[in-house]
C-alpha cells in the first residue's frame, strides 16, 4: 500500500534553504550530475519487473517488492480489492507525483468453497446466446461466490506463515488463476460487439483483472501459485542470523537503519536483509517468465504492458506522461540529493560519503532508500527552530498500535465519514505477534464484500508508521464508500487512484495537525520554520520519486 506539491518563496536564502516553489538551494561541491541513491555494495535482489542488468546495477538499493505502504501485494499477494493492485511505482507519478506506494492488491474473484469448484467448469464456455450484458452479470455473481475462501486463505497466509497455510493459499490461488483465465477468455469473445459503455468498461476490467496472469494451463497455474505463495512466505519470515545464532528480521533491521548513526552497523543491517533475497531470485525469475506468458495469453505483449494498460490511456501515452512529469520534478530531486549528500558527508566524513558520487543507501534511514525522513535531524536547515520529532512524542506518551490507529480513524471521522466497523479492530493485525511469522509489510484488505475491512501492519511508535496508518485508512474508507457498487466496479477509478487517495490524505498531516494532537509544540510561524517543514516533506515525498519511477 498508496501525493502533492511544494510551495512558497522568500527573498533571502542561505545555502541550506530548499524546497521553494519547485526549486531548491543546495549546499554541495558538485551538483551537476547527482545520481539516484545507491549503495556501493551490489545487491542480489531481483527487481520487481524484468529490467536490464544495467538498470539493476544502476539501482542497487535492493528491492524485493514494492516497499512502501499500500493496499494488499502484487507478486506475493494478489490481494483483496478487485483491481487496484497493479500499480507500477511510475504510475504514482502519473496520478499524483508524490504517491508513496506501489500497490499491494488486486485480483478479482478471490474465493470459492470446495462445493463451488464446479463453477470453474461451468464457466469454461459462454452460455448459448449469452449477451455481453448477461455475461457480465453472470461472471460477477460467480466471482462473488469465489471470494470468501480465497480472502480467508490469503489473509491467514499473510498472518500465519506456516507450511500448512502455504498449501492452502497456493491451492486457493490456483483456483483464482483458473477462474480469471477462463473469464478473460470468455470476455475476449465480445471484442468488436456493440454494447453500452458500462458493459464495455466491465469487460475491460475483466481483461485486466489480475496483476499476476497465468497461461491457460493447469501445470503453469499450479507452478505460478506455488511460487507466489512461497515468495511471500520467504519475505515475511526472512531473518538474517550471525555466527552466534542471533537472528534479526525486517522490523529489527529497519530499526537499525532508522535509529543508528553508526556507519558500520547500518551497512551490516542493510547487507543482512539482502541475504534474504538471494534464494528468492531464481523463483522470481521464473515468476516473470510465467506471468509474461500469461499476459500474452490475455492479449498483451508482456506483463509490463499489461500493468501499464490500466490508466485510461494508451501505454505509449502513459510512458510519455510519466517522463514528462518526472522531468518537471527531477531538478528538485537532483538538488535535494546534492544537499543531503553534502550534509551526510559532513556527518560521516568524506571517506564514507563522496562529495560527487552516489549516496550510500544504508545511510538514508530506510531499507529501500525510498523515504529519507528519518535522517531529518542530520540535514535540518535551521536546527532548533521548530520541534518536528513526532516519533519521540509517540514513545513518551505511550502510544500503542491501537491508539495510533484510533488517531488515524479520528482524522477521517472529523471529515464526516463514519466510524470503522467494530470488526475492523477485532480482525486487523496491528502488531507483530511474538509467537509466529507474519508479513509485516503494511497493507489494507477489502474483505467480506466491504463489511470486514482490515489492515495488516506491524505498527511501531514512529511518525512514518503513523503516516502509513492514515494512508492505509485512506484505502479502507475508499473500500467502504464503494462497497455497494457492482463487483467489477469495486476498485480505484484506475490503477493509480487508490494510492493517490491514501497519499493525498497524508498531505494534511502538517505540523499544525500534529500540534492539535499534542505530539509537537504549536508550529512556529516563521520563514525558518516553514523551510524546516518543507524539508521534512521533501525527504518523504521528493526522495521517493526515482524509486517509484524505477520499479
Amino acid at each position: 500500500m498508496q501525493t502533492a506539491e511544494l510551495t512558497s518563496k522568500q527573498p533571502e536564502r542561505t545555502a541550506t534553504e530548499l524546497v521553494l516553489v519547485g526549486r531548491v538551494i543546495v549546499n554541495s561541491n558538485d551538483c551537476k550530475n547527482p545520481k539516484i541513491a545507491e549503495t556501493n555494495v551490489k545487491s542480489d535482489v531481483a527487481p520487481r519487473t524484468s529490467p536490464s542488468s544495467a538498470t539493476i546495477n544502476r539501482w542497487q538499493t535492493g528491492m524485493s517488492e514494492n516497499q512502501n505502504h499500500c493496499h494488499s501485494s502484487n507478486i506475493a499477494n494478489p490481494g483483496i480489492s478487485l483491481r487496484a493492485g497493479k500499480l507500477l511505482g511510475a504510475s504514482a507519478l502519473a496520478v499524483a507525483l508524490l504517491s508513496a506506494c506501489g500497490s499491494d492488491s488486486a485480483t478479482p474473484a478471490q474465493s470459492q468453497t470446495h462445493s463451488q469448484t464446479n463453477l470453474l467448469t461451468q464457466s469454461a464456455s459462454l452460455q448459448s446466446g449469452e449477451s455481453a450484458e448477461a455475461f457480465v452479470e453472470r461472471i460477477q455473481k460467480e466471482w462473488a461466490a469465489l471470494n470468501s475462501e480465497l480472502e480467508a486463505a490469503y489473509w491467514v497466509r499473510a498472518t500465519y506463515i506456516t507450511p500448512d497455510t502455504a498449501t492452502l493459499a497456493a491451492k486457493a490461488r490456483e483456483r483464482d488463476l483458473a477462474f480469471t483465465s477462463q473469464a478473460v477468455a470468455q470476455a475476449k469473445q465480445y471484442h468488436g460487439q456493440e454494447m453500452v459503455p458500462e458493459t464495455r468498461r466491465a469487460l475491460d476490467f475483466i481483461l485486466r483483472a489480475t496483476s499476476m496472469p497465468a497461461p491457460d494451463s493447469d501445470q503453469a497455474r499450479a507452478e505460478l501459485a506455488a511460487i507466489a505463495t512461497e515468495l511471500k512466505g520467504m519475505y515475511g519470515a526472512g531473518e538474517a542470523c550471525d555466527s552466534e545464532g542471533n537472528c534479526r528480521g525486517l522490523v529489527e533491521l529497519e530499526k537499525v537503519l532508522r535509529e543508528s548513526r553508526d556507519y558500520d552497523q547500518q551497512l551490516q543491517a542493510w547487507l543482512d536483509w539482502r541475504t534474504i533475497s538471494v534464494p528468492m531470485r531464481p523463483k522470481y525469475e521464473r515468476f516473470v517468465e510465467i506471468t509474461n506468458q500469461g499476459a500474452q495469453a490475455f492479449g498483451y505483449e508482456d506483463l509490463s504492458v499489461m500493468w501499464k494498460s490500466g490508466y485510461d490511456m494508451p501505454v505509449a501515452d502513459f510512458e510519455q506522461e510519466v517522463e514528462r512529469l518526472w522531468g518537471q520534478v527531477q531538478p528538485l530531486y537532483n538538488d535535494l540529493h546534492c544537499y543531503v549528500r553534502s550534509q551526510l558527508a559532513e556527518f560521516y566524513g568524506a571517506d564514507k560519503v563522496a562529495d560527487n558520487g552516489p549516496i550510500p543507501a544504508h545511510l538514508l534511514g530506510n531499507m529501500w532508500a525510498q523515504d529519507w525522513s528519518h535522517i531529518y535531524p542530520l540535514v535540518e536547515p535551521y536546527p532548533g527552530v521548530s520541534d518536528l520529532d513526532v516519533s519521540a512524542s509517540l514513545v513518551e506518551q505511550n502510544y500503542t498500535p491501537v491508539s495510533m490507529t484510533q488517531m488515524a480513524e479520528d482524522f477521517f471521522t472529523s471529515l464526516g465519514l463514519p466510524q470503522l466497523p467494530e470488526s475492523f479492530y477485532q480482525n486487523s493485525l496491528l502488531q507483530k505477534p511474538a509467537d509466529r511469522d507474519v508479513v509485516c509489510h503494511a497493507s489494507a484488505w477489502d474483505m467480506g464484500n466491504g463489511e470486514d475491512p482490515r489492515i495488516k501492519q506491524c505498527v511501531e511508535p514512529t511518525q512514518e508508521q503513523l503516516v502509513t496508518l492514515h494512508h492505509e485508512l485512506g484505502h479502507i474508507y475508499y473500500y467502504l464508500m464503494y462497497k455497494d457498487q457492482p463487483l467489477l466496479f469495486k476498485g480505484g477509478a484506475h490503477d493509480g487512484f487508490h494510492e493517490a487517495i491514501g497519499d493525498t490524505i497524508t498531505l494534511a498531516m502538517t505540523p499544525s495537525y500534529y500540534a492539535t494532537k499534542g505530539l509537537i509544540p504549536e508550529a512556529a510561524n516563521s520563514y525558518e520554520a516553514t523551510i524546516n517543514q518543507q524539508m521534512k516533506m521533501a525527504l518523504e515525498k521528493i526522495a521517493f520519486l526515482p524509486f517509484g519511477k524505477l520499479i
